[in-house]
């Protein structure tokens, strides 16, 4: 999981440690007079998978400003607004340029996360459909908060525009994951063997996802 950021701890005549998130990687800390600084971050590690789960129900602030970070396959790059520039969002030598002639700035970077979906998933489709042996119908880039992907009975599948923000690795075991549902329409034992044969270290993305899926978000 990312470094979670104390943004403030309140001190206060209470017996236990209160962790309210912030933002989507910050939290302000509620704690007794006598709990230092250094057993509050032990507290913080030892229940890191829990505080994963808080912060993901803190709806993601974007404000779109200047120097502001998004994530592109894994990492985070700043934002530049720019003048005199014809298309409202491209991203280039590790920056995202946004037009400041640009009206719904949210707008212009879901477009652009759905394009870029649509390249990566579309090649990372043809890849694997090959390696678990398996033909699909269709392929189509969704608006989707709450979920990764999906797939029909009929073999469609749907995958996030949130699907570029992640790590490549991520990424591989979403695709696969739902090539897999094409065989068997279940999370039963038999699917994840399946998955296990062409990702035989998928367990590092589903514990990625879990702890860290809330960061990529707009």
């Amino acid at each position: 999981m990312e470094r979670i950021k104390i943004e403030k701890i309140v001190r206060a005549k209470r017996k236990t440690v209160r962790i309210d998130a912030i933002s989507e990687n910050s939290v302000c800390i509620y704690a007794p007079h006598n709990v230092s600084v250094q057993e509050i971050e032990k507290i913080l590690l030892k229940h890191k998978r829990a505080i994963a789960k808080i912060l993901s129900k803190a709806k993601v602030k974007r404000k779109f400003v200047e120097s502001e970070k998004f994530p592109n396959t894994g990492k985070f790059y700043p934002l530049k607004i720019v003048e005199n520039q014809t298309v409202p969002l491209i991203f280039e030598n590790g920056t995202f340029r946004l037009s400041g002639n640009v009206k719904d700035k949210r707008k212009a970077f879901f477009e652009w996360y759905k394009a870029r979906s649509a390249e990566i998933v579309s090649e990372r489709v043809s890849v694997f459909s090959k390696r678990c042996g398996v033909e699909y119908r269709s392929v189509k880039i969704t608006s989707a908060e709450s979920r990764w992907g999906s797939c029909s009975k009929k073999g469609n599948l749907n995958f996030s525009y949130r699907i570029a923000m992640l790590p490549p690795f991520a990424i591989d075991y979403i695709v696969v994951h739902e090539l897999c549902h094409i065989i068997e329409f279940n999370h039963s034992k038999a699917f994840y063997e399946l998955v296990e044969k062409v990702l035989p270290d998928y367990g590092k993305s589903v514990r990625y996802l879990k702890e860290n899926g809330y960061l990529f978000r707009l």
